[in-house]
């Protein structure tokens, strides 16, 4: 809808509410979404002037996004619409912020959706902290787990969200806060969800019950990152496996949570009793990870990252690896050897241990990777010939 030019006595009436609590916190902190009612008319109007002077603002990929304080709100995010993509609209952000469950906490909250002059202007709270790229493998224990836990708690309600990168999670202590739900989508427990196979970005290594996770995008966009900022380091075999370790760790917790899941809903959907089964080995071996599966994860995750980010490199805001990208010949040929290495790692581990567990993994991982190998390597030669 169009709104209105700001009426002289509603700016008066906010003039003063700023007035008197120009020396107090006259913005409120909310927990939830049903404690977050909707912008009025005036609010909605004094948005518009605040960001017509603002000079506090981002450049998103869709879009500029403007910090404003209203009084009797939090801060807000103001993300101001200049394209939309199917799959990449204001319309289908707000209706899955607002599926989000009420516990939640540490995620950006919807507020309103409206428009003014053609432009549409999506209004969540703002995420106030540093950015998780200034610590990156120095990220406490507590952080990470915090991280996994609210992944978790997205996972379950079927929302599943694109971009889990460093840049889009801030933290306060040992707390973090996400932002930036752009690209979404929701899914069901009930049925296998095949397009999951091919998305590379969410490619949940439970093959027996695939679906678009949350997890595989944080381990590609955040954790494989740091692993490729860590290999620039004289010391970085010891400091990737040192921060990869202490991953899995807290990772542990989420894969028997996730099995505690699939036990639940069995009963009423597809899940097989053989993904119950292979999150709970993923939960124990992660538990307490021998050097063998810390390796295989690091390289795991870092070759997913190297395939997304060739997706990214045309973005001159990211920071690439230019000796990668310098041709994609070179490239294609790194992420070859990168897999052998790795499918080399994983057949020694299968014919060096008798426990069953570890073969499981084994062999599931291989597959997986496979599976990624063949469809992207195929993807890229392609390109290389064009």
């Amino acid at each position: 809808m169009f709104v209105n030019p700001i009426g002289a006595a509603c700016f008066a009436n906010n003039l003063k509410t700023k007035q008197k609590n120009k020396s107090s916190n006259y913005y409120v902190s909310f927990g939830s979404a049903e404690n977050i009612s909707p912008l009025n008319l005036c609010e909605k109007n004094q948005i518009i002037c605040e960001i017509s002077k603002s000079k506090d603002v981002k450049q998103g990929s869709l879009g500029k996004v403007y910090k404003v304080i209203l009084p009797q709100r939090p801060i807000l995010a103001v993300k101001e619409y200049a394209q939309e993509y199917e799959g990449r609209n204001p319309q289908l952000e707000a209706k899955n912020l607002k599926k989000l469950p009420p516990d939640c906490k540490r995620v950006q909250r919807f507020v309103d959706l409206f428009e003014n002059r053609g432009k549409k202007y999506l209004v969540t709270t703002f995420q106030e902290g540093e950015s998780l790229s200034k610590l990156k493998d120095s990220m406490s224990d507590t952080l990470i787990g915090n991280i996994l836990d609210e992944l978790f708690k997205i996972e379950r309600s079927g929302l599943a969200f694109y971009d889990y990168s460093m840049a889009n999670i801030v933290f306060s202590g040992d707390e973090p806060k996400f932002f930036d739900f752009e690209i979404s989508k929701e899914q069901s427990f009930n049925k296998i969800n095949e397009s999951a196979k091919s998305d590379l970005c969410h490619l949940s290594r439970n093959t027996y019950f695939p679906f678009t996770t949350n997890m595989a995008g944080f381990e590609i966009r955040t954790v494989g990152k740091i692993i490729g900022e860590l290999e620039r380091y004289p010391n970085s075999e010891e400091r990737s496996n040192n921060f990869v370790e202490r991953y899995l760790k807290q990772a542990s917790v989420f894969f028997i949570r996730m099995a505690d899941l699939y036990s639940q809903k069995r009963a009423m959907s597809e899940i097989p009793k053989e993904a119950v089964n292979y999150s709970k080995i993923l939960g124990m071996l992660f538990k307490n990870p021998s050097k063998e599966i810390v390796s295989i994860e690091k390289q795991s995750m870092r070759i997913k990252e190297l395939l997304t980010e060739y997706w990214f490199r045309n973005d001159p805001n990211l920071p690439h690896d230019d000796i990668l990208y310098n041709n994609l010949p070179s490239y294609i040929e790194n992420l070859k050897k990168r897999f052998g290495n790795l499918q080399n790692s994983i057949i020694k581990l299968f014919s060096e241990t008798q426990n069953p567990e570890i073969k499981k993994y084994c062999s599931t991982t291989a597959e997986l990777l496979n599976k990624i190998s063949e469809k992207e390597i195929t993807y890229l030669m392609t390109k290389c010939i064009k």
